[in-house]
Order: C-alpha cells, then sequence, then structure tokens
C-alpha cells in the first residue's frame, strides 16, 4: 500500500471510495485513469457567455 493510501486509512471509514486529483501547470501525464487530472487552464478557464 502507498503512502498515500496509508494516510488515508487513518482518516476516512473507507478509503478505496477517494478518488485522487493531480494539479499542473499545462499537462499531466502518466496519471492513472481513476485520477483527476486538472490543469491551470482547466481551473482558469473563462465562463462560457463571458
Amino acid at each position: 500500500m502507498g503512502k498515500l493510501s496509508e494516510k488515508a486509512a487513518r482518516l476516512v471509514p473507507d478509503p478505496e471510495r477517494l478518488r485522487y486529483a493531480v494539479c499542473a501547470r499545462t499537462e499531466v501525464t502518466n496519471a492513472d485513469a481513476g485520477v483527476m487530472a486538472i490543469t491551470a487552464a482547466d481551473v482558469f478557464a473563462p465562463e462560457p457567455g463571458a
């Protein structure tokens, strides 16, 4: 079990239900399929119609 999973097991009753996010400025590479990849463009994109 990885360090993050070990920490989660001490903090929440069901760590298997957690979803992890990885943030990066321009792109996220080599992330597992269950990981939510977020870039600066996702965070700071203009709102539609603005």
